[in-house]
């Protein structure tokens, strides 16, 4: 999940950007980003959210691709990294935290909580759930995501092979395939019915 500077420019000039609303969490509305590889990521976030504030990702893969990685602070090392692979019709979730350059230890410092619309069929697999612990950390160097940025850098990285247990959280995966990034105005993924729609869950 190594990130280059390079790569994440190219990635941030070719990402599209659109909205999506899960009928599956009472409409809730996600910043939508989807990668040339096919790869789309969702975000949403309270309306009104302050520092450390919980947030929604979606991950939509391609049924071929063995894992995705995502990364809260734009780079690979010191930040909190959720990871998601597809395990028979379900998924896993595993929260990450790199502090060189190979596979990541499994964390309890954020937490990853499996919210309605997960799953994986045929064409495709989707990891939905709400990340907690994920929008502010200290590794060394305090940071917080500002939940009003317009401009928010994140990114990304997949691999082609499934991990070697896809039940298991702690497992083992090969290196990344591809890596990329994107910026998100985390503004405009604010939701006022976030609450009600995750909060069920």
């Amino acid at each position: 999940m190594r990130l280059s500077t390079s790569t994440i420019s190219l990635a941030l000039a070719t990402t599209a950007t659109a909205q999506y609303c899960e009928p599956e969490l009472n409409d809730l509305c996600f910043e939508e980003h989807t990668t040339q590889s096919g790869v789309t990521f969702r975000i949403a976030i309270p309306a009104g959210a302050e520092e450390g504030f919980p947030a929604a990702l979606q991950i939509v893969a391609p049924s071929e691709v063995g894992w995705v990685g995502f990364s809260w602070g734009g780079a690979m090392t010191n930040c909190p990294l959720s990871v998601a692979w597809k395990n028979g019709e379900d998924v896993t979730l595993s929260p990450r935290l790199a502090t060189q350059y190979a596979l990541p230890n499994v964390t309890t410092d954020s937490t990853l909580t499996a919210l309605p619309g997960s799953g994986a069929n045929g064409t495709h697999w989707t990891a939905s759930f709400l990340c907690e612990g994920c929008t502010q950390w200290d590794y060394g160097l305090e940071r917080a995501l500002d939940p009003n940025g317009e401009s928010v850098p994140f990114a990304w990285a997949s691999g082609a092979e499934a991990p070697a247990d896809t039940a298991d959280p702690a497992s083992s995966f090969q290196i990344h395939a591809e890596t990329g990034g994107l910026s998100w105005s985390l503004l405009a993924a604010q939701e006022e019915g976030f609450d009600e729609a995750v909060g069920a869950q």
